[in-house]
């Protein structure tokens, strides 16, 4: 796993992990732990490297967590991390920095405008049966 990366923190409770763009100093791994519901990993390659053909194998997983992947390719985010309706946290996300959501509520005010790629655990359901709104501010 790699060593250096922010974590945001409820107590004991991981709500989320940032990669900050601007750190190019990662080891090559995994940002996340191998028993985590998400993974996600940072890697150098050098020029004409070839990673051997694959595939990946089906398995039987349980998953009871929508951990969400955010990657700013531009613009910039406040992130807010919710306890109930209360924010315990935020950070600031700015181009290139990512985000893995973890645990928690959370919420997005663009603070410019932003380009995002986000991935989330599948199959959606619609906001019905995947999301319940928090009564903030």
């Amino acid at each position: 796993m790699i060593q250096k990366r922010e974590e945001i923190l409820l107590g004991k409770l991981l709500l989320a992990i940032v990669i900050r763009g601007q750190n190019n100093n990662f080891e090559n791994g995994f940002v996340t732990d191998t028993n985590d519901v998400f993974q996600v990993g940072v890697k150098t390659y050098p020029k004409l490297h070839r990673v051997k053909a694959h595939v990946h194998k089906s398995s039987k997983r349980v998953i009871t967590s929508t951990p969400e992947f955010l990657y700013l390719i531009s613009g910039k985010i406040r992130v807010k991390y919710y306890s109930g309706s209360v924010v315990v946290k935020t950070t600031i996300l700015k181009s290139g920095d990512a985000l893995l959501h973890i645990e928690g509520g959370h919420g997005f005010e663009m603070m410019e405008e932003s380009r995002v790629i986000m991935v989330k655990q599948g199959p959606y359901l619609g906001t019905k049966e995947d999301k319940e709104y928090l009564v903030t501010e």
